[in-house]
């Protein structure tokens, strides 16, 4: 985190993922990385994309991700399926190189 300290519009956080969100002003891009299903990237949806000029960049999305390991052995919503019921809403990029990103942009499309 100390490299990215001579950037001042760079910004490194930790906190409870279920409650920083309510520390954060409008911000233009948020990453989050937190061993994430589709329950982590609604509640991301929901609370912290609201937060976001442009964009939240969320680990994971793609079909190969879903099927990881601890994702079927703690029988873990799948993010991928998420994605699809969200889609005609947001406009959502899978970039799908595992282990994959999903960038949402912060603007709903029915805007």
């Amino acid at each position: 985190m100390e490299r990215f300290s001579k950037y001042s519009n760079v910004k490194i956080e930790k906190g409870n993922f279920y409650e920083y969100f309510q520390f954060i002003n409008k911000i233009d891009l948020i990453h989050i990385d937190i061993s994430n299903d589709a329950d982590t990237y609604k509640f991301a949806v929901e609370h912290y994309l609201p937060l976001c000029n442009k964009a939240l960049l969320l680990e994971g999305g793609s079909l190969e991700r879903d099927n990881v390991d601890w994702m079927i052995k703690y029988n873990k919503p799948p993010i991928n399926k998420y994605l699809k019921q969200i889609n005609d809403n947001y406009e959502i990029e899978i970039i799908p190189k595992y282990p994959s990103i999903t960038i949402i942009k912060s603007e709903k499309i029915n805007d």
